[in-house]
């Protein structure tokens, strides 16, 4: 992909994870809400590679770690720098035109990502942490393919028609 894609991309990953307090309250179902920061970081990983979502991965843990403060200071920044990473190598291997598997590899990736934070900070109570974890997964990856027709939208723009925006393949 090219500087363009890049930059919107990881503009797109920032400004997710700056308004996810805002998608939280307002996305929510009950207790549970989407984790629109980890969905662009997954897409950014898909199609960027994992050297680039590696920095974008960390650019979004460093902004969720300000809107919390040191409480899980490591657990952000090394769930979210581990999802972009393994976004990235996943990229190689996934067909990203197909809307169920834009919508599993952003599944996964919040469920790596919560894991990663219970690993750093674990609850005594893990039945409804998973349940959360699960409802949290789910909605992210409802909301994915928007955040994937977006980004291929700029690809397509930048590479011309090799990359089409469809949310189908070619």
């Amino acid at each position: 992909m090219g500087m363009v894609t890049f930059v919107v991309v990881a503009l797109m990953a920032a400004l997710a994870a700056v308004f996810q307090p805002a998608v939280a309250q307002n996305l929510s179902v009950g207790s549970v809400f989407p984790d629109a920061a980890t969905a662009c970081l997954v897409v950014a990983g898909l199609l960027l590679g994992p050297t680039e979502a590696l920095a974008i991965g960390f650019l979004v843990g460093v902004i969720s770690v300000t809107q919390i403060g040191h409480v899980g200071l490591g657990g952000l920044l090394v769930a979210r720098s581990v999802v972009g990473l393994l976004a990235g190598f996943a990229s190689a291997r996934v067909f990203i035109h197909s809307v169920v598997t834009q919508m599993a590899a952003v599944l996964a990736g919040v469920l790596i990502s919560e894991a990663i934070l219970f690993v750093f900070s674990p609850d005594a109570t893990v039945g409804p942490w998973m349940g959360a974890a699960g409802g949290r997964a789910l909605l992210s990856a409802l909301i994915a393919p928007l955040f994937f027709r977006i980004a291929n939208g700029v690809a397509a723009w930048e590479m011309g028609d090799a990359h089409r925006p469809g949310l189908g393949p070619p």
